[in-house]
């Protein structure tokens, strides 16, 4: 088993246990501003372990990057960072550029000023990387309001680099200069190793502009800065092994092309000889800084042949050595080159289209990825949603039908009552000739003696039921009681206190309470109870007989038949 199938799960789990432990704060007070300084401390201390884990093994990397984000450790805006971290290091800038501008989404991270410059500052890079020089200064704009409130020398020093950067890039050469001044007079005070590292990084960076200007005097005063600069940090505690070598294998081979270039045949070798005697320059990437000057000296049999990698400087050489040999005559060593650079143009090529199409398919990749997670998250936002409208549906539909069971029980309730005041007066609803409610309500309710024929008369019409003909009326009753209708209208008046017509009516009604209460087991219909009662029709029976005591002749029937489980309703 191979020692990082071991180290790399390893480092992923103790990082996550020790998340869990408590020493890192879980995701739901992770932005809280109260444990802010702690949890961003603890987070930036994770930061480092995952940019020293890219070096060794950059795959296990994004699956760290990835648990870390699953656990809660980090959020989407500190995941995001990372791997556009993780994918300048691989040298795909549009896949960085695209993690990058996703962690500047991150509205509540981006509060933090830590969190924020560094995604800014890799938006910067990668908008430089690709010579979108509008987006890049749109940025960096950014980055100086957000520099100029730490008020911390390395972040404005920054800034100004990225000005003149961006202004040299454009033409603006003049003033990008002015910015680089600026950005070198910022930290040149420091005693501060970590600063004056940035300080011979931005010297380095505006060194290789001069060069490419060609402005190779200014060029070698820049760099014999850098030389002083390095020799004051020889001395220094705190820094890295192989820095310091790196750093004069770059300063060197820069002062051996620019002397060369300017015409110190003497002082260039000298600074070549200096530079071949760094680490730096037995390495891959080293050997390449060597190649300028060599091209730039005539050595060009001697660059070729010392650079055993295949690159757009090798191609170069290679093609001034081609020249040289077609000036000397030496047509087949030049043919045979010719050909070698051929081959290497097209592996070159190849290679760069690979990585183009790499990095597309990446990016391709990622944006299918979040579709299908954007899909997702609209179909359950979706579904959320109809859930809780059906939620509100249904609770509006209980509520209602609570509503409609409770006003039910209410008016099945009130029904009750006057049900049972009916049955309390159920007696006196059946009429007889010797035993009427309207006989003693006359007996009772005369206020005189001078409507007593009037009152012989009306216990007739009562005792012989005439009211039960549907067409008996006012006129009728007039004829029966041998009177008028105006003097028959003044004697009901007097004993009811209502019209003719409503007290024949009120004669039916309680007739009709006689029968459908001594409705032998349904026997009769409330049709049949309405026209025995003397009503033309079931609706006005109906009517009436809700209007006068509440509950309709149906809902007297169900109080019946709950009373007498015998009797059956039609």
């Amino acid at each position: 088993m191979k020692i990082n199938q071991i180290i790399y799960p390893l480092i992923t789990s103790i990082v996550l246990q020790i998340c869990h432990c408590g020493f890192i704060v879980p995701k739901a007070l992770a932005r809280e501003k109260c444990s802010a300084p702690t949890l961003l401390d603890k987070t930036d201390s994770l930061r480092k372990v995952i940019r020293r884990v890219i070096y060794l093994s950059p795959q296990r990397c994004l699956q760290m990057i990835d648990s870390l984000q699953t656990e809660g450790v980090f959020s989407e805006g500190d995941a995001n960072l990372e791997k556009a971290v993780y994918y300048i290091f691989l040298k795909e800038t549009r896949v960085a550029l695209l993690y990058a501008e996703r962690a500047q989404d991150d509205s509540i991270a981006m509060e933090n000023q830590s969190f924020s410059k560094e995604v800014l500052d890799y938006l910067i890079i990668s908008y430089i990387e690709i010579s979108d020089y509008e987006s890049a200064m749109k940025y960096t704009l950014k980055y100086m309001d957000v520099a100029s409130q730490s008020a911390i020398p390395q972040d404005l020093a920054r800034g100004y680099y990225y000005y003149g950067t961006i202004l040299w890039s454009t033409e603006n050469k003049k003033e990008g200069r002015g910015y680089f001044m600026k950005c070198f007079s910022s930290l040149e005070k420091s005693e501060n190793p970590r600063v004056l590292a940035d300080l011979s990084f931005y010297y380095g960076q505006y060194v290789a502009f001069l060069v490419d200007e060609p402005d190779y005097q200014q060029a070698i005063d820049i760099s014999l800065l850098r030389e002083k600069l390095l020799k004051k940090m020889k001395n220094m505690k705190g820094i890295p092994d192989g820095y310091l070598d790196q750093q004069y294998g770059y300063l060197y081979s820069k002062l051996a092309y620019a002397y060369s270039k300017q015409g110190s045949g003497d002082k260039a070798a000298k600074y070549y000889s200096f530079f071949l005697q760094t680490s730096f320059s037995k390495m891959p990437n080293g050997i390449l800084y060597g190649l300028p000057y060599l091209n730039a000296a005539g050595f060009y049999l001697k660059s070729i042949q010392d650079e055993d990698t295949a690159s757009i400087d090798w191609v170069i050489v290679a093609d001034k050595l081609a020249e040289a040999y077609i000036a000397s005559g030496n047509y087949k060593e030049a043919a045979s080159l010719y050909k070698t650079i051929n081959e290497v143009n097209m592996e070159l090529t190849k290679k760069e289209n690979a990585s183009l199409v790499t990095e597309m398919s990446t990016i391709y990749g990622i944006t299918e990825r979040d579709y299908d997670i954007s899909l997702q998250k609209e179909t359950i936002k979706y579904q959320k949603r109809r859930m809780v409208q059906l939620s509100i549906i249904v609770a509006v539909l209980i509520a209602f039908l609570a509503y409609i069971y409770h006003s039910m029980r209410v008016l099945n309730e009130k029904n009750r009552k006057l049900y049972e005041q009916m049955r309390s007066s159920e007696a006196s609803y059946k009429f007889a000739p010797s035993n009427s409610r309207m006989d003693a309500k006359v007996a009772t309710d005369a206020l005189s003696h001078k409507y007593d024929a009037f009152d012989a008369a009306l216990s007739q019409i009562i005792s012989q039921k005439l009211f039960t003909n549907p067409v008996f009326d006012r006129k009728m009753m007039a004829q029966k009681m041998s009177t008028n209708e105006n003097y028959l209208y003044s004697y009901i008046k007097e004993i009811s206190d209502m019209p003719v017509a409503k007290y024949i009516n009120k004669l039916r009604l309680e007739y009709s309470i006689g029968l459908l209460s001594s409705n032998d087991k349904g026997k009769m219909t409330i049709e049949a109870v309405a026209y025995d009662s003397g009503f033309g029709n079931v609706r006005t029976f109906h009517r009436l007989f809700k209007a006068r005591y509440g509950i309709t002749p149906k809902e007297f029937l169900i109080f019946r038949y709950r009373d007498n489980k015998d009797y059956i309703m039609e």
